[in-house]
Formats: C-alpha cells, structure tokens, sequence
C-alpha cells in the first residue's frame, strides 16, 4: 500500500510504500535526509492484488512544489569530448595535443610504440597533422625503484 506525505523541508510531495515508514530517506527534490512519517489514515491507498492504486480516470491531480535554488545551476550532464572520426569530420577543427609515451606502448618484452604512433596518425590523417615533437622523459620505475629516461612524442594536430 502507498501513502503520500510531504518533504519536511522542501514540501515537495512524495509517494511511498507503508513499509518504508520510519526509514531514513533523501528528498528527490531537496536531497536532505528524514525519516518517512507515520502515513495518515486517509491517505493511504489500496488496491487488489496486481492491480494499480488507481486508475486514470479516479487519478488524483498532484501539486509538485520545485524547490528554488540560490546562485547557478549545477550542470547534471557535461559534453563529452568528441571522438576522433568525429572531430576529423568537423569544419571548424580546434588543434590539439597526443603525447606518447614509449612506456605505455609496451607489452611482456615487446615494444608496440611505432605501431601505437602510427596507426593514431592514420588516424588523424596527415593534413591535420601540425607538427611531431620527440620528447625525452625520466620517471621513477616502481618495480626497482630506480629513475628511467625514456622517449616518446608530442602530436600537435587539428582535430
């Protein structure tokens, strides 16, 4: 059985199951916690097994009040960045930057980076391509703990 009461702090109205009574909850609408009250007696409702509670024409009209919020609406969905097939279909391409690092490239004692490098500036195309920079790197390497140079390059591109 469902019953409807109101947010305590947004009266936003909510619908719940008689059992989550006592149960700490948060608004959908003000996101604070509180604890589902005990229903009121006439604002319950039952309906026979498999059944909805109500049906379209005895529904009754719901109030939903939206609660105000000061400042700027927080963004629920951001933009992804595009993906390369896609960016390379675009007019107005913005240039971008690929660093590879050799070390990334590698498997058990084989080293993939021209392939890496090289199937990514197919992908891209070599119109697009603005510049390749070589680049030398150190890092600390976990396994001896001793400091690494290695390579790899910077791709400047349109994309």
């Amino acid at each position: 059985m469902d019953f409807t009461f109101n947010c305590p702090n947004c009266k936003q109205e909510l619908e719940v199951d008689i059992t989550a009574v006592g149960s700490a909850v948060d608004c959908p609408a003000c996101n604070r916690k509180m604890t589902v009250p005990s229903p009121d007696i006439t604002r319950i409702r039952a309906a026979p097994h498999g059944q909805p509670a109500t049906t379209d024409a005895s529904r009754e009209e719901k109030h939903f009040v939206v609660p105000l919020h000061e400042g700027p609406a927080e963004h629920l969905i951001t933009k992804t960045t595009p993906t390369l097939e896609f960016a390379a279909k675009e007019l107005d391409k913005k240039i971008r930057i690929q660093t590879f690092r050799r070390v990334d490239t590698m498997t058990v004692n084989k080293d993939h980076f021209d392939e890496v490098v090289s199937a990514f500036l197919q992908k891209v195309g070599q119109q697009y391509v603005i510049s390749i920079t070589p680049i030398t790197y150190t890092y600390k390497d976990l396994a001896t703990e001793h400091y690494v140079t290695d390579y790899g390059v910077m791709v400047v591109f349109r994309g």
